[in-house]
Formats: C-alpha cells, structure tokens, sequence
C-alpha cells in the first residue's frame, strides 16, 4: 500500500479528533494531543481547519476554579448539518431529523399515497421537518412547511410523529469538513429554517438493489418501485443510501443494541412479515440482488412424510408460476411467512385467550405472550427458522427482533435459545433486541450520520 499523501493524513487526522470530540465532548488542545498523539502544531493546524469550516467551536473555558490562564474547550456544533433517517412501510413515511451529534430535533409522518410518485413524498416528509415550528415538541401539525428548491410544500396530512429518544450513540468514525457542500453557518437559521440535511437514509420494504439502490419489489406498496435513491440524491445533492428496513434495524442493533460488539449476527425480524438481517464480519450481507434474508419464501412444509416430493401439478407449483400484481412471485404457500409470519401465529395465539382476540394480528400475539404454554409453542415455530440460519450461516448470535420479537422478550429468546441447541450442534445465543421505538428509523439516522462523516472527510480527492 503507497503510503498517505499529505491531504490524505490531514483528513485522517481531523476525522480522528472531530470523532473524538464527539465521544468525549469539549476538550481542550491538550487533551486532544494526549488522546489522539499528535504534536502541538499538528493539532493546532487540524482545530483551525475544523473551526474555519464551522464543524467545531470554542464553547468554554476549562479550569476556572484554580488560577492562571484558562485553556480554550473545543467542540461539535450541532447544527453545522442535519441529517434525516426516513421509514417507509405500507401506510406512513416517517422521519426523524437529527443534528450533527445524533440529537433529534424534529420529526414527521405523512400518510403513504399509492398513486404518487415515491420521491416526491419522500421529499414532502423531509420538507415537513425543515422549520422549527415542525418539531414533534411543539404538538402543532407540520401543515405551513416551506418549500426548498425543488421540493413540494408539505401536504395537508403532515403531522408530528411521536418523540423519541433524544440522541442516537454515535459508534464508529466521525465526518469530515472539507470540502463539504455546505451553506455559511448561520444563514439557514437567519432564514427561519433548520440547518441544511448532509445525508439521508431511507428504510423501505421489499428488494433494493445493493448497487443501484433501486427498489425492485415490494409487495406491500405497488407503486413503490424505481431508482429511488438516484431520485433523491439529484434533487437534494447530498448522500443518499436506500436499503431494506429489517437491514436497516439490525444497524441499529448492532450499533446501540443488542448485538452491539458483535460483527457477525443475524437479526430475525418477526411481524406481520418475516426478514433477516445478516452482518458477516461487521459488513451487511445483501446479496446479489438485495434478497439476502427474504426467508419468508423458503419452503416449509410439516406433515410430508420423509423423501415425499412436491406435487409437481399440486399447490407448490405455485411458488414459480403466479405473478402478484407488482410484478414479483407470490410467496410459496407453505413458505416460512405461512409459518411464522403474523396472521400464521396470530392464529395460534387465539387458541390461548378468552373470547375474541384482537383484530390486529400483532395485538393478539402480544395478547398471549405471556401464556407460559402460548411462548412454548411459539419458540417451538421460531426456532425452525432460527436453525435454518444456524444451519446456512453459523452466525453465532441470534436477535428477535420486529413487534413480536419483541412481545416475546427475553423469555422467548431463551425458549428458543433452548430449542436451537437440542437442534443443532452449533453453539448459538439467542438474544431478544433492545433497540425500542423504530429500529429501522433508528438505524437509519445512524447510517445518515455515517454517510455525513464519510463525505465530509472522505479521502478521495475531489472529482
């Protein structure tokens, strides 16, 4: 490897103290030469180029309660740039606006529209948190939102989504400032506005392409297909990433949640649908076509007797033939989804409550999730799906996660923890997820500020 040129050991270096300072907070020069190494004069040159460049600032003075000269506190300035996490699913986009340091600062949800284009109602969600007066804290629907270039006015259904918790832990590498593409700080704030985004992530059901970023298929919303992220990134000009929203939730997961300090696990989400998330050696694994973890489509059939073949003109020819109306296969009908999707262990969680059960399939597994008999048998179901992944993978570590993985908790994952090991020889913790909220909306903030960082101190030189 040709050793760093200058410009490249420069950005390493602001990268370095910038991430530092926001692990730490307000330090001093002296700190940060002890912390990161470096000289006095190298450390003075990489604090003036952040400040010049509105990443940090002298927010205090440090010593004093003891006399003599105080020592300059440097800083993170939270609104040098935004960055917006979006979840899409089949009835609402969400999003949550987050400043630099991973601190929401506003949130919205727009009601999903059919028959609209995809990028104009994601670009109507992001408008709908770019005033102040749109912050979730203010309870006043987001309905008054102007438009920045290129963009629609906030529709009438715009209002702010539940708050959540106020900063996402932010793990890994920081971002750098040069070159960034950034308007004077200050000026947007001037204007009544928030800070301008420096990255958006998107969470959306179905496939996603991992080159293109397109969503390819996804069977709950028709109309949510094209190149989706090209889309974004031409009309807001930042780094835009679009990826699957189980993917996005196993970030988050692995980042601030349970299998943090864990690059090699496997996130089962369970809800009305069923999709994994699969982290080999700290990367994501997509795919060729971004349908890594799509198991709801593996064939599972109980009840066929050992050696017993499909009927090649019975029910499961029906899982290569039938095209649904967006165009991709439907389901196998003795898939996974028919085994431990929602309505499937809704079905069986009736079995265990009093009268009706709740209408929702989801309300009626939480409904029976603490029936000792009703865990037993569902970590009997989950676990066919768990050792499949052991069987495939061997990925050590096991996450429920998804509204029913997290229903279930840690008594499920132990029960299942239980089943897997009389199953298989592979040693394999099972570990229920703690990421509450919107883990895919979650994730998707952490991988904004990802993008942010890496752009702003990308190494690559200029193209």
């Amino acid at each position: 490897m040709p050793p760093a040129t200058p410009r490249t050991a420069r950005l390493i270096n602001d990268r370095s103290a910038y991430q530092l300072l926001l692990d730490r907070g307000p330090l001093t020069r002296t700190q940060l030469r002890a912390l990161t190494g470096l000289s006095r004069p190298t450390v003075a040159d990489l604090i003036d180029r952040l400040a010049a460049g509105g990443l940090i600032g002298r927010l205090g003075e440090s010593g004093a309660e003891r006399r003599g000269p105080n020592a300059a506190l440097y800083g993170v300035l939270p609104d040098r740039a935004h960055v917006a996490g979006v979840a899409v699913d089949t009835h609402r986009i969400v999003v949550t606006r987050a400043d630099a340091t991973g601190r929401t600062v506003g949130t919205a949800e727009l009601p999903v529209d059919p028959g609209a284009d995809p990028t104009s109602q994601v670009l109507a969600a992001l408008a709908a948190t770019e005033h102040p007066a749109s912050a979730a804290a203010t309870g006043r629907p987001a309905t008054t939102v102007g438009p920045r270039a290129g963009e629609g006015r906030a529709p009438a259904g715009a209002r702010p989504a539940p708050a959540e918790e106020g900063r996402a832990p932010l793990t890994g590498e920081g971002r750098a400032l040069t070159g960034a593409r950034l308007p004077p700080a200050g000026e947007d704030r001037a204007l009544g506005r928030r800070a301008p985004l420096g990255a958006v992530a998107v969470g959306t059901p179905g496939l996603v392409d991992p080159g293109s970023g397109a969503v390819t298929f996804a069977a709950g919303l028709p109309g949510w297909h094209g190149d989706l992220r090209s889309a974004l990134h031409e009309r807001l000009g930042v780094p835009v990433l679009v990826d699957n929203e189980v993917n996005l939730a196993g970030v988050a997961e692995h980042r601030i949640g349970a299998a943090r300090g864990t690059d090699t696990f496997c996130l089962l989400s369970l809800g009305s649908g069923v999709g994994v998330a699969v982290l080999l050696g700290g990367r994501m694994h997509r795919g060729a076509s971004g349908g890594a973890g799509e198991i709801g489509y593996l064939p599972y059939r109980p009840g066929r007797a050992p050696g017993e073949l499909p009927d090649r003109d019975g029910p499961d020819r029906r899982s290569h033939g039938p095209q649904n109306r967006t165009g991709g296969p439907e389901r196998p009908p003795h898939g996974l989804q028919s085994l431990i999707g929602g309505p499937a262990l809704a079905a069986v969680a009736a079995r265990y409550l009093p009268g009706a059960p709740p209408a929702e399939p989801i309300d009626a597994v939480r409904a029976a999730a603490e029936t000792p008999e009703f865990l037993a048998e569902l970590a009997e179901l989950v676990a066919v799906a768990v050792v499949g992944l052991c069987a495939v993978l061997d990925p050590g570590t096991v996450v429920l996660g998804g509204p029913i993985g997290h229903a279930g908790g840690a008594p499920l994952a132990e029960a299942v923890a239980a089943e897997v090991a009389a199953a298989i020889p592979l040693p394999t913790q099972v570990l229920a997820g703690t990421v509450t909220g919107d883990p895919a909306r979650r994730g998707a903030v952490i991988t904004a500020l990802d993008l942010l960082r890496d752009d702003l101190f990308a190494t690559a030189p200029p193209r």
